[in-house]
């Protein structure tokens, strides 16, 4: 749409809240390393985080994500869908990754969780 605003297609409330999970990255040959990385925002559709592992749209990830003030392992897989240039304060790029496998009861706690805390992104 030019000179509008984009439609908003994200259909899952969004934790806004900066925290840590760790990413386990497999490389091409398949094998499988996890990093720690910050993230942005969390939705039972998709996670936005800062990682300075240089990867490409499509590789595939995995997730264990532990909520804040949560007792409760989320794991998932997912793949990158978007790569962010480093902004403002940032100084390293951010990854958008849409979750590809996450359960039914995992989706959910996140969204309790968002609606617990309240939580959700600006729309741009």
């Amino acid at each position: 749409m030019r000179g509008g605003r984009l439609k908003e297609k994200r259909t899952h409330k969004r934790i806004v809240k900066r925290f840590i999970v760790r990413v386990g990255f497999i490389s091409a040959a398949g094998g499988l390393g996890w990093d720690i990385v910050t993230v942005h925002n969390l939705s039972a559709g998709g996670i936005l985080f800062s990682c300075d592992r240089s990867m490409a749209v499509g590789a595939r990830l995995n997730f264990k994500i532990t909520l804040p003030n949560s007792a409760n392992l989320i794991q998932s897989s997912g793949k990158v869908i978007r790569l962010e240039k480093p902004q403002g304060l940032l100084l390293v790029p951010s990854v958008a990754a849409q979750f590809t496998n996450i359960s039914s009861a995992d989706g959910e706690l996140i969204d309790q969780f968002a609606e617990l805390w309240g939580f959700k992104a600006p729309l741009l």
